[in-house]
Order: C-alpha cells, then sequence, then structure tokens
C-alpha cells in the first residue's frame, strides 16, 4: 500500500454578456481551477513499486476568452479569443536510458504551459435551401517553463538523475492540430431531405519532443549552432493535411402514415462518408523516440 497524498481540488468561473442590440453581443468569460495529478503520472512506476514522486503538487489552470457574436437573420457569426495558462503540471515517462544501460522512470515536474488561440465560426443562409459555413480555430501551445526532470531506475529505488532542467521553454505541445479549417456548403429540402459537403483543412501539427534531449547532458561536446545542435533541440512540424467529408439524409414523419400515432415520430436516415477523397497521409499522433545516442548525440541512431 503506498502512502496517501490528498488535494482539495476547487474552481471558480463566471461570465458577462453585453446585448449592444438584438444581433450583436459582446462575451467575455474567466475561470480558475486546479486538479490532482493524473495517477500514471503521480507514480513512478506502478508496475514494480508504490513510490511517488515527490513534492507532487495540484495543476493550476487559468483561463480567459472574450468574443463577438452576431445573431442576424441570414448570417450567425462568433469571433472568440481565448488564453489559458497552465502551471505545475506533472508527467512521468518510462523508457530505456542508453546513458544508463537500463529502464528508468523520468519524471517532470514543474510543467507550464499556455495554449492562445482564436476561433471563427460563420453560417450564412444563401437562400433556396442552401446555406453555407465557414469555422476556423488558429492556436499556439507552447511550454512556457523549463521543467525539472528526475530519474530513477525502473527495477530499484536507485535515483539516477535529480532535479536535471529540461530545455522546453516555447517547444509546442503536442496534441494534435493546432490550426484548422473548414468550409461547407448544405442544402435542406422542403421534402425533407438534406445533403451537404464540407472541405476541411488541418496544419501546424507537431511531434511530441523527448525530454531527455533537451539537456546539457545531451548536448555535452556538441558546437551551438552546428547541424547537429539543431537536429537535436529542432521540433519536426508535420504537414498539413487535406479532407473531404459529404453526408445526407431523410427524415419521415410516420403520423402522415400511422393514423393512429397521437404525438408527432419521426423516423430519420443519415449516410455520411468521411475523407471522400481517401487521404491516407493523415497523422493523428507522433512522437519522437524516447531513446538517445549520448555517446554520439546522434538523434537519429
Amino acid at each position: 500500500k503506498s502512502s496517501r497524498e490528498s488535494f482539495i481540488n476547487y474552481g471558480i468561473k463566471g461570465g458577462t454578456t453585453y446585448k449592444y442590440n438584438g444581433r450583436n453581443y459582446f462575451v467575455l468569460n474567466a475561470q480558475y481551477r486546479t486538479r490532482a495529478p493524473y495517477f500514471e503520472n503521480a507514480f513512478v512506476s506502478p508496475s514494480t513499486r508504490n513510490l511517488l514522486v515527490d513534492d507532487l503538487v495540484q495543476e493550476k489552470v487559468m483561463s480567459v476568452e472574450g468574443g463577438y457574436v452576431l445573431k442576424a437573420p441570414r448570417l450567425k457569426a462568433k469571433v472568440m479569443g481565448y488564453v489559458t495558462q497552465f502551471n505545475d503540471g506533472t508527467d512521468t515517462r518510462r523508457f530505456y536510458h542508453e546513458e544508463f544501460n537500463t529502464f528508468v522512470n523520468y519524471s517532470l515536474t514543474g510543467i507550464d504551459k499556455r495554449h492562445i488561440g482564436l476561433e471563427i465560426g460563420a453560417e450564412a443562409n444563401l437562400g433556396r435551401g442552401f446555406s453555407a459555413t465557414a469555422v476556423a480555430s488558429i492556436g499556439q501551445f507552447v511550454y512556457t517553463s523549463r521543467p525539472l526532470g528526475t530519474a530513477t531506475q525502473d527495477n530499484k529505488d536507485t535515483v539516477l538523475i535529480t532535479d536535471e532542467t529540461i530545455y522546453i521553454k516555447d517547444i509546442r505541445v503536442a496534441n494534435g492540430p493546432q490550426s484548422a479549417y473548414s468550409v461547407g456548403i448544405n442544402y435542406r429540402s422542403p421534402k425533407f431531405w438534406f445533403a451537404s459537403m464540407n472541405l476541411n483543412y488541418f496544419d501546424h501539427i507537431y511531434t511530441d519532443v523527448n525530454p531527455a534531449r533537451r539537456t546539457l547532458q545531451a548536448l555535452d561536446l556538441v558546437n551551438p549552432g552546428t547541424e547537429q545542435w539543431v537536429s537535436i533541440l529542432s521540433q519536426e512540424r508535420l504537414p498539413g493535411q487535406m479532407t473531404l467529408d459529404v453526408s445526407a439524409g431523410y427524415s419521415w414523419r410516420l403520423n402522415n402514415r400511422i393514423k393512429s400515432m397521437k404525438r408527432p415520430t419521426y423516423l430519420n436516415f443519415n449516410l455520411g462518408i468521411t475523407n471522400l477523397l481517401n487521404n491516407e497521409e493523415l497523422v493523428t499522433t507522433a512522437f519522437e523516440q524516447l531513446r538517445f545516442d549520448f555517446t554520439d548525440n546522434n538523434p537519429n541512431k
């Protein structure tokens, strides 16, 4: 049985909307909350022992968003900007460490991140059953601190590294595309069927970085500014990708056929095809290998 950690988490959020008139609104929301470390990050190696990461603290999340909303008869639109700051995060990774020739548990503490972005959406009524939509989400998610790393041997409690500085400040957080765009055309028939088509584009997709590569040890005897130096510290950006989605549907009002039904009852049929053009170059998850050649400082080995 492990020692017990206790966290009292709390959150507060609120917002206000200013109604300029019946069509124009201005919105401002904010929140502050805390959350306990996740189980898989709190324990050093739950498969071998009950040791907890030293000095566990709860993560703090602060967020502010604001924007403009338009509600007109033929056009609906929203423009929202946001900033979210995460402080004191914890992350534990497990991999084979080439320098120590053993599996290690690499615990990072003091992880700070900032998400900043802009979200835009619009829907226009084109008449005769046609409408168009456009959506854009433009974000920048980066680390804003230099966490400390502690490595312990996996099958023992031997501490191999203590409070090693991880130089990941300003590196992008890898959590999917940080920019996404979509435009669509829709048709809704008065005879209760519809069809739609959306063209989507995803960009600013980054690989999850290896913290052991962003240390002084990994850069030992490597000349700053050289091609090798850049290859160790650089973060790979994956190419943007495009997809095309289509959907259609029909709705039957069963009351028209079955007169004994007293309540309005509908039967809906929907058909959708995602990625119609069969783009097979999409990448959803990418990460650097956690092993690193400390002898030759070669990130590609």
